[in-house]
């Protein structure tokens, strides 16, 4: 019973319900019959789940959704059909679905195309033409497209730290070249002082006697 309160379930229990309304073989009953079915279709129809009444489906039909985005229009569909929903929309051209299919959420059906027995369509995938039997139809993959913005961001910091590392450097070497000065330098004062003249010595300033 907990299953009935699936969107998806309780729009196929409408649905063969409805399918039943319009077989019903006298007119005034099957008229009735069909009146009272319609509310129920239209509310599924305003959750975002249409299944046609024209539309053949086998037994074995499963839709998983609760937030709806499942269109069938007036195509047979085979036994075992699993459908996921959000997104999923079959063309009113579409010729069948065979069995033991799986269409994954967001895949479209395009056309007066076929799908074979116990094929898988994945998730957002466009079939635009007839898919044999034992099949698997992807979408495009995802493609990862490079942040520049972020990358030129990365670069600058990047610039940034290497010209403060090189300021910072320059300004050690100038702190240790006036600490300690030039050998250039320390030459020239050293060549700048002139050494005492030498006093003479008692002896040698007393002319001698004649």
């Amino acid at each position: 019973m907990w299953e009935l309160t699936n969107p998806g379930t309780a729009a196929i229990v409408v649905y063969r319900v409805a399918r039943a309304a319009h077989r019903v073989p006298v007119p005034g009953l099957r008229h009735l019959c069909i009146l009272l079915v319609f509310p129920f279709q239209l509310f599924y129809r305003f959750a975002g789940i249409f299944l046609s009444t024209k539309a053949d489906i086998g037994p074995g039909f499963v839709i998983h959704t609760w937030g709806g985005g499942v269109f069938i229009g007036g195509t047979r569909v085979g036994k075992n059909v699993t459908v996921v929903g959000g997104g999923v929309l079959m063309d009113f051209n579409t010729k069948g679905i065979g069995d033991d299919v799986f269409i994954g959420a967001g895949a479209k059906l395009v056309g007066r195309i076929r799908i074979g027995d116990r094929v898988r369509i994945g998730p957002n995938a466009v079939v635009m033409s007839d898919v044999p039997d034992d099949s698997i139809v992807m979408a495009a993959t995802s493609r990862v497209v490079p942040n520049f913005a972020g990358r030129m961001k990365m670069a600058k910091e990047a610039a940034s730290a290497t010209q403060e590392a090189v300021d910072a450097d320059a300004s050690a070497s100038e702190a240790r070249v006036e600490r300690n000065p030039p050998l250039e330098a320390s030459v020239g004062q050293g060549a700048d002082r002139t050494p005492p003249a030498e006093s003479a010595s008692p002896a040698e300033s007393v002319s001698p006697r004649p």
